[in-house]
């Protein structure tokens, strides 16, 4: 039954220093005024998942105000008193009431809720508008530009020695430290490509790979060989726009699994990230025989070991719109529980041979599989053998957080579910507000952990 659900890719992040400005510190001084900050500058434009502090001046000391914030298909509000000065910060105060609790910085734009029916997908580029009300009437309105990749990325097609990938690098001259990007269990190269794009617009040398369902490429992820990722490294090696000697691999769910195989098993790989990962292989599809269980992965001809799936299901439940929802959690632990420790052993990842540091970001309301309990089999490993106090190597489970670790400052109020076959929907596990401090917390923390790695 495992083998039939799906297994979601995190979404990834990026993020950079906007331009600045001075006009909302001009309209301050004629009355009150709405500015948004990053990093201490006062911008009207920001890369997607930067934080982004709004602050509210020239108000009446001690008044009531909402700042009510949007963007296409959502909307969040806010209630505040201002200080003796005049002045909110919402990054600093939490609300007297609204669509978030306490001081978030992020809170104006993760707990927006859908105002659209079905609600509009947001774009690469995001106009946020945010308006403050001094009872009931409009004082100060202002629109922030949030973009999702820098400009000037190159971006060439990947189609030597069977390789299916997409190269992204920065506008600025190379050699840059790189990024090996993948999806999971959804295949294609969308996910590889997305991430790529945006850590290109951090000043990452990306390539973007696909590994199955694209052509040239195996259908299904079943015997998918680790020489064919250890060809992208080579490729990515050769490049002027890539500091050979620094290059990390990036993946999440199964793409996580891979992730840190491919640190252990490839020395071209000198730093790993991987999202809801786990320590053990799991199975894939029999190439010949789909509708069976066969190694995901190959190396010299051979599959690896893996812990079977056997007669583990997932727990059905009905929720209050009346859908059945499919919780797949339970079954990874069923497998695991089933398995002979011979078994486990041998599925298990030697991480502690990766040449670099490993960082794992878990989730621990994750209902796809226990992404804690599967990153914590690496995370012992590891320190273990003394390679996390050589390498400083870590491991965050965030408590409130579901499979998906997405972009930072993005709504997080719709249903964390994915539609599956029929009519069955598939939970992802978390709730609005862990998920969007998981998201915050993981960027922050991969964005320090590449730079140490790689730069």
């Amino acid at each position: 039954m495992l083998r039939r659900a799906p297994i979601l890719v995190g979404l990834i992040a990026l993020g950079c220093a906007g331009e600045t400005s001075s006009q909302g510190l001009a309209l301050s001084l004629g009355g009150p005024a709405i500015h948004f900050f990053v990093t201490g500058t006062e911008v009207t434009e920001s890369f997607l998942p930067e934080a982004v502090h709004v602050r509210l001046t020239g108000l009446p000391p001690a008044s009531r105000v909402t700042l009510r914030a949007s963007m296409p298909g959502y909307a969040s509000h806010a209630g505040f008193r201002a200080d003796a000065e005049g002045s909110v910060d919402v990054a600093a105060q939490a609300p007297l009431e609204g669509t978030y609790q306490g001081a978030d910085a992020d809170g104006l734009f993760w707990s927006m809720v859908a105002t659209a029916a079905p609600p509009a997908s947001p774009s690469e580029d995001i106009d946020v508008t945010v308006r403050a009300e001094v009872d009931g009437a409009e004082v100060a309105t202002a629109t922030l530009a949030r973009h999702a990749v820098a400009g000037g990325l190159v971006e060439t097609e990947v189609r030597d020695d069977g390789l299916f990938a997409t190269f992204v690098t920065p506008a600025t001259p190379g050699p840059h430290p790189a990024l090996l990007t993948f999806g999971g269990s959804e295949g294609g190269i969308s996910t590889g490509l997305k991430v790529a794009r945006l850590y290109s617009s951090l000043g990452y040398s990306c390539l973007g790979l696909a590994y199955f369902k694209e052509d040239g490429l195996p259908p299904e992820l079943g015997a998918i060989p680790l020489e064919y990722f250890g060809k992208a490294l080579a490729w990515m090696q050769a490049r002027p726009e890539v500091k050979a000697d620094a290059i990390g691999v990036l993946g999440a769910s199964r793409g996580g699994e891979l992730a840190l195989i491919l640190g252990a098993t490839n020395p071209a790989v000198k730093a790993v990230v991987a999202h809801v990962p786990s320590g053990v292989s799991w199975p894939g599809s029999d190439p010949q025989h789909p509708e069976k269980e066969g190694s995901a992965w190959t190396l010299g001809g051979h599959g690896l070991p893996f812990v079977s799936a056997g007669d583990t299901t997932p727990v059905f439940t009905t929720d209050a719109q009346g859908r059945t929802i499919e919780d797949d959690t339970p079954a990874f632990l069923a497998a695991l529980a089933a398995t002979s420790p011979a078994t486990l052993a041998a599925a298990t990842t030697r991480v502690e041979k990766a040449r670099g540091p490993v960082l794992m970001l878990a989730a621990g309301d994750d209902e796809i599989w226990p992404s804690c309990k599967l990153a914590r089999i690496a995370m012992d490993r590891l320190v273990a053998a003394g390679h996390a106090a050589s390498f400083a190597d870590d491991l965050q489970c965030y408590p409130g957080a579901g499979h998906v670790l997405g972009v930072p400052g993005l709504p997080t109020t719709d249903p964390q579910l994915f539609q599956g076959a029929g009519d069955v929907w598939i939970a992802l596990g978390g709730t609005p507000a862990g998920v969007a401090h998981a998201a915050r917390d993981a960027f922050e923390r991969k964005r320090g952990f590449l730079a140490a790695a790689l730069r």
